[in-house]
């Protein structure tokens, strides 16, 4: 939550897709009121994929600054591990 609300423009969107849980998140609100940011929760639907996809791949997405990692697909369990201990900051 902290990183995409760090990573929004004045005026975005911060969709939430999925569920932790029901743990608590703290964070300060400052900057989303400040400026005027819109957050949302979204189930997931699969048919948000293709368009999330072609925006990304038509540059109105800025990916660089979501990416924390990258492995090659043979290293597929030590992402999966990393991703589970979250670890180095990573996100999901």
């Amino acid at each position: 939550m902290r990183a995409a609300v760090g990573m929004v423009r004045r005026g975005g969107r911060v969709v939430l897709e999925g569920i932790n849980g029901g743990q608590e998140v703290p964070f300060v609100t400052d900057r989303i009121v400040l400026d005027e940011i819109t957050i949302l929760g979204g189930r997931g639907s699969p048919n948000c994929y293709p368009r999330a996809i072609q925006l990304m791949a038509d540059g109105h997405i800025d990916t660089k600054r979501m990416l924390t990692h990258t492995f090659p697909l043979d290293d597929f369990n030590e992402a999966m591990r990393v991703i589970n201990a979250r670890e180095d900051g990573v996100m999901r």
